[in-house]
């Protein structure tokens, strides 16, 4: 689809995916989302969530 687009998981429950964008700006996003995301025929309708802060990351597997 685009650069723009990082990850794409297909979910159960409210949402059918979830996707996570990085943008320079939330101008650069809005563009994103009418260029791409909304020209999807069976789009119907897009939820954006914009996080205001990482608590925690992590990469590491929890192996024993």
């Amino acid at each position: 689809m685009t650069e723009a687009m990082m990850e794409c998981y297909l979910t159960t429950g409210e949402c059918d995916a979830v996707l996570r964008i990085v943008t320079a700006d939330l101008h650069s996003y809005w563009r994103f989302q009418a260029d791409h995301l909304t020209r999807i025929p069976s789009m119907l309708s897009v939820k954006t969530d914009v996080p205001m802060e990482t608590l925690k990351r992590s990469y590491e597997l929890p192996v024993r």
